[in-house]
């Protein structure tokens, strides 16, 4: 077997620990450090060079593990001039494992859960499981888009025993349609691939993580999710403590709303419409076979929000979702621009607070009951 040469670039807590997960034939020359004060000395035994030492070429890879990963990244390329296809970051790996920190929890509710959530962060702050009538799942997520939310729904259907459950609630926004996760440069994908087995279109980011594999073993991302669990499962406990509000200052939030609204919303991405409807149709038509309840809805946005969606994006949106809804006789619950709220229930533009995640829990509950009727 020939041994393959490797640097590692950071001389910290994250570079030891990733010491212990190098797959056989792996030679560590020594550690890289921007810091001068480490340069000749030596970190867990080895040896720590400045960065110049990599313009030798003489190392088949160098393994970035260093909180400071994107600006290393840009150095190594940019100005030392290293191929990406030499370069390894172990935070490809691992964008976030909060789909994982998810996972495990909902399989120790799995058999009791009669009604799961998915969407975007709109959904995942919206929909609080302590406030629904029936034992609720939320599975929405900042970033998240409709590809995973498929994908998420088929993973646990098909891989878990959802005996009791009933109900199905697909979350979704105005640029829904649009929206394609795995086409973002920050290899969020990262956080379903590993689990779900799919990288969507996020080629590139696959690209990354087959180069780590080839010299970093699988049980590194295991130790890694271990160490960090308590991290990812309390961002979940600690979603609705508190009456957070970013709209103290009004003329401020609503620039900023505008704003940000306006960058959601310059999305023209007509292949992407082509295809998230197809994946929209086909799931709805799968929950429809497996005898299940759904319920696609919209979460309550800020009016200084909603007020920047471009009608081209609203009409085509609404003309998309309404003949899917009524092929699969799946209702279409609008609350974008519900009048029921105001600015003491958003915790910004598009993101319902505590209070406004409480009420729109108890309107969902109140929908439901008629569906039920």
């Amino acid at each position: 077997m020939k041994t393959v040469a490797v640097y590692v670039f950071g001389a910290g807590g994250a570079g030891e620990h990733l010491l212990g997960f190098f797959r056989q034939g792996v030679q560590v020359l020594g550690f890289i450090d921007n810091s001068p004060a480490k340069w000749s000395t030596e970190f867990c035994g080895l040896p720590v060079f400045p960065p110049d030492v990599l313009k030798n070429g003489n190392y088949d890879y160098v393994v970035v593990c260093s909180a400071y990963h994107p600006q290393i990244v840009l150095q190594l390329v940019e100005e030392l001039g290293i191929l990406e296809q030499k370069v390894i970051n172990t935070h490809a790996l691992f964008h976030d494992m909060y789909f994982r920190s998810r996972l495990d929890a909902f399989t120790l509710r799995a058999r009791e859960v009669q009604c799961i959530a998915t969407g975007i962060s709109y959904v995942m702050l919206g929909v609080i499981e302590s406030q629904m009538a029936l034992p609720t799942f939320n599975f929405a997520m900042n970033g998240q888009d409709l590809y995973y939310d498929a994908k998420i729904l088929r993973h646990v259907l098909e891989n878990h025993p959802v005996d009791k459950l009933e109900y199905v609630l697909v979350g979704l926004t105005r640029y829904s349609l649009h929206y394609d996760l795995s086409r973002r440069k920050n290899d969020m994908v990262t956080r379903y691939a590993h689990l779900l087995g799919a990288y969507h279109h996020g080629q590139a980011t696959k690209d990354k993580v087959d180069r780590a594999n080839r010299v970093i073993s699988s049980a590194y991302m295991d130790s890694i999710y271990q160490r960090q669990r308590p991290v990812y499962d309390g961002y979940f406990k600690e979603l609705h403590n508190g009456n957070f509000s970013q709209l103290k200052n009004k003329t401020e939030a609503q620039k900023k709303m505008e704003l940000i609204s306006s960058r959601e919303h310059v999305k023209y991405y007509p292949a992407t419409v082509k295809e998230n409807t197809l994946i929209l149709d086909e799931l709805l038509g799968y929950l429809k076979a497996r005898g299940l309840r759904t319920l696609l809805f919209t979460v309550p946005g800020h009016p200084y929000y909603t007020a920047q969606v471009p009608q081209r994006i609203e009409k085509e949106f609404l003309e998309t979702v309404a003949p899917i809804s009524h092929k699969h006789n799946v209702p279409f619950w609008d609350m974008l621009r519900s009048p029921d709220f105001t600015d003491a229930h958003y915790y910004d533009d598009s993101h319902l607070n505590e209070a406004g995640g409480c009420l729109f829990s108890k309107m969902l509950n109140d929908t439901l009951r008629k569906l039920n009727a």
